[in-house]
């Protein structure tokens, strides 16, 4: 198992324990029989925000519209982006389109990058760094907005302008 793999077991367990931990009726509990607590003493519940545990991604990302999808393609390393992906979200037109890819950095690490045509004009990309471990503190995220492109393989030098979460 991947140490991304690990850590993505040991998380979901975390989160099922802290979401059953939120299932007493009062938030509060009593010491077990045997304790040595007395049996009056309540014992608060942690809580934890599910926002914790995993990176959600950044507000831009959470309410962004909804597109048309051009699926989603997991490459291996090296592996290039399909032709047909990219002319998906270059003639995706007035409706717009978002591609997802996922892409192994050098150590193995997936990258995920969200590649949309937006329905006004422009190419926005989001780029998910949370599961790289080498990406750098304070690097999980990054929105590229680019209002001129008109392909997601043109996005550069079009005006484009980033931003990191």
């Amino acid at each position: 198992m991947s140490a991304g793999a690990a850590v993505k077991v040991v998380t979901v367990v975390v989160a099922v324990s802290a979401f059953l931990a939120g299932c007493s009726p009062s938030g509060a509990a009593r010491p077990h029989e045997g304790s040595t607590m007395p049996p009056d003493t309540v014992v608060e519940e942690p809580r934890v925000d599910v926002d914790d545990l995993f990176d959600p991604g950044p507000p831009a990302f959470r309410q962004r519209d909804p597109l048309p999808s051009c699926g989603t393609v997991e490459l291996t390393q090296g592996e290039q982006m399909p032709a047909d992906a990219i002319a998906c979200v270059d003639g995706a037109g007035a409706a717009g389109a978002e591609l997802v890819v996922t892409a192994p950095t050098v150590e193995g690490d997936p990258i995920t990058s969200y590649f949309r045509a937006l329905p006004g004009g422009g190419i926005e990309m989001f780029v998910d760094l949370s599961e790289d471990m080498f990406a750098g503190e304070g690097s999980s995220w990054r929105h590229v907005s680019c209002p001129l492109a008109t392909s997601i393989q043109r996005a550069r030098g079009a005006n484009c302008r980033s931003d990191e979460r």
